[in-house]
């Protein structure tokens, strides 16, 4: 059983090549999910028992300086719904038995007897300079504690997640396996667009930088194309521009043909895009989301590393990044983007056998 977090989509899509790897060597897989993920795995994989868990429901600020007090406001239902989540695991399990629970930050996702496997490229989390870094980080890992492996979808030396991922656990086996992305192909294609924008994560921000881009593009005369990140939405959005292509959600194979197709990618700065783009070698422009500390280090960083350019949200200027672009080096390393396979199958022959 495989149970990603609903916030936003990047842990439902990080976990399609683990997915793929467990059926390629011929593990039964079940699905454990909610929200925009549990739609998005749906379309991905329509032949597999795919189960509703309970959603965490977290709402992000209209304003960045305020994101940490909302997400303060929601810790007791959130608290509440890790409860939930751990009777719905344990009630999962006594029907199914499954012999490997697999958690994408999902932190009610272990059940007492079973063995169980925790993901994160967070093993430190980063807070507001008000707050204390080491709290939040020892609060995450006890949740990580409940499981018998931490595995960090980065290599040992820290390619994409840097101090993220630099922090030591007791008494936990942890084990970096690579990066991790659902693309496969990095064949170069024609370009059809200038620019691909996808757009995700929690409301009412994804929203909201859906309009200031969506306003930004009015007179852009080159070929656009938006993807808005809304698997479970059954109407498309009228395009108000008539070289705008507005979709909902595409699925993986032609996710990948359009980042191929496009000359510059813009984005949030979450950690699975950033892998995604590496694996494509993809050029991007990253928007952290106001207030999320974890977007906001990725990008500057990046940045720093000159692998992608940065743009904040609040100063959004479309033509500025588009001359910044044209001289921007666009540095991306070169990883193995196929280690988790390996360490998967070592760590899956040691849990069995033990």
């Amino acid at each position: 059983m495989i149970s990603p977090l609903d916030w936003g989509l990047g842990h439902a899509t990080r976990c399609i090549p683990i997915i793929h790897h467990l059926l390629e060597r011929q593990h039964e897989v079940i699905i454990v999910a909610s929200g925009g993920g549990f739609s998005l795995l749906q379309k991905e994989f329509p032949g597999l028992v795919i189960l509703r868990c309970n959603s965490y429901k977290i709402r992000y600020a209209r304003s960045g300086k305020l994101l940490k007090l909302e997400l303060l406001r929601q810790l007791p239902g959130l608290l509440l719904a890790i409860r939930k989540e751990q009777q719905q695991t344990r009630a999962f399990c006594a029907r199914y038995k499954p012999d490997l629970l697999i958690s994408d930050n999902r932190f009610g996702f272990h059940c007492q007897g079973v063995l169980s496997v925790y993901i994160t490229h967070q093993l430190q989390i980063l807070t507001p300079k008000f707050t204390n870094n080491r709290i939040a980080s020892r609060i995450h890992h006890s949740f990580i504690k409940k499981h018998k492996e931490c595995w960090v979808p980065d290599t040992e030396d820290r390619t994409l997640s840097d101090k993220l991922s630099k922090e030591t656990l007791a008494g936990i086996c942890c084990k970096f396996i690579g990066p991790l992305s659902r693309f496969a192909s990095t064949n170069s294609e024609k370009k059809n667009y200038k620019i691909l924008v996808i757009l995700s994560g929690p409301e009412p921000q994804r929203s909201i930088l859906e309009s200031i881009l969506l306003e930004q593009l009015d007179g852009f005369q080159q070929n656009v194309c938006m993807v808005r990140g809304k698997p479970d939405d059954t109407i498309e959005l009228h395009s108000p521009y008539p070289n705008l292509s507005i979709r909902n959600y595409v699925a993986t194979v032609e996710l990948q043909s359009l980042i191929l197709q496009s000359e510059l990618v813009i984005s949030r700065s979450g950690y699975t895009t950033i892998m995604d783009l590496v694996k494509l070698r993809g050029k991007g422009v990253l928007i952290p989301t106001p207030g999320q500390i974890e977007q906001e280090y990725l990008a500057a960083r990046c940045f720093e590393k000159k692998m992608f350019l940065v743009a904040h949200q609040e100063k959004f200027d479309l033509g500025e990044i588009l001359k910044k672009a044209e001289d921007f080096p666009f540095e991306l390393p070169e990883v193995d983007m196929k280690m988790y396979k390996k360490v998967i199958d070592e760590s899956l022959a040691a849990l069995t056998n033990h």
